[in-house]
């Protein structure tokens, strides 16, 4: 019974995560919302929570801890026309959103609590 109250509480925590790390997005094209997903992973030993961004990985990092680093390129065209190449260089300025470390500090006491809840109601019975 233990474990069921623990996967009930994980399951909870897990889908509060989830939507607090969705309304955290930002959402420009809505891609990277969509590649949010959550999921439980049981073994025999452990009860995980997941929560991940499944693709854009680059993007989602950029997003969640800025990124302030030169990017050198060749440039051959200009819209649609065949230009001389070029070399040009280009600072990416994002700013960080903290949308997936944000949610999860915010809703870490609760989840925990609600851990804890799981197993002293388990030790009771």
């Amino acid at each position: 019974m233990a474990r069921v109250n623990l996967v009930e509480a994980i399951t909870r925590s897990t889908a509060e995560l989830l939507d607090a790390v969705r309304l955290a997005t930002p959402h420009r094209t809505g891609d990277l919302a969509a590649s949010e997903q959550s999921r439980i992973v049981e073994t025999p030993k452990s009860v995980t929570g997941i929560v991940a961004v499944t693709r854009d990985f680059g993007k989602a990092g950029a997003l969640e801890y800025g990124s302030h680093r030169t990017i050198d390129m060749k440039l051959s065209h200009v819209f649609g026309h065949l230009i001389p190449t070029m070399d040009v260089s280009r600072t990416l300025n994002i700013e960080a959103h903290d949308f997936l470390q944000g949610p999860e500090a915010a809703i870490a006491d609760s989840a925990l609590a609600g851990m804890r809840a799981a197993l002293d109601k388990a030790t009771e019975e």
